[in-house]
C-alpha cells in the first residue's frame, strides 16, 4: 500500500509515461490487474520503445486474460530487452512459456 501512495504521489507531481508504468507495476503486484492495465496502457500511449514498459504491459494483458494480446508483446520485451532486470526477464519468460501453448 505504502508502495502505491508513492507512486501516485509521483503521477501527481510528475505525470510522465514513467510515472504511469510505476503505478501499472505496484497495482500489478497488487493483484489489481485491470487497474494496473489501464495504467500500463496510458505509459504505452507515446509508443516509447522501451522494453520494461512492454514487460509490465505484456504482464498486465496476461493477468486479465489477453493472452493472445499478451504473447507477442511478452516476447518484443524480452527480444529487446537487454537492461532488463533479470526478475522481470524470469517473469516475462515464464508469463510466455504459460502462453504459448494456449496461442496453438
Amino acid at each position: 500500500e505504502r508502495a502505491l501512495e508513492y507512486a501516485r504521489a509521483e503521477l501527481a507531481a510528475r505525470p510522465a509515461i514513467y510515472s504511469e508504468d510505476v503505478v501499472g507495476w505496484v497495482l500489478l503486484k497488487m493483484g489489481k490487474h485491470q487497474e494496473a492495465l489501464a495504467h500500463t496502457t496510458r505509459a504505452l500511449a507515446h509508443k516509447t520503445p522501451d522494453p520494461l514498459l512492454e514487460a509490465h504491459h505484456g504482464l498486465a494483458l496476461a493477468a486479465v486474460g489477453r493472452g493472445a494480446e499478451a504473447l507477442p508483446v511478452v516476447e518484443g520485451a524480452l527480444a529487446r530487452g537487454v537492461t532488463l532486470d533479470l526478475c522481470v526477464v524470469a517473469e516475462l519468460e515464464a508469463c510466455g512459456a504459460r502462453l504459448r501453448p494456449a496461442a496453438k
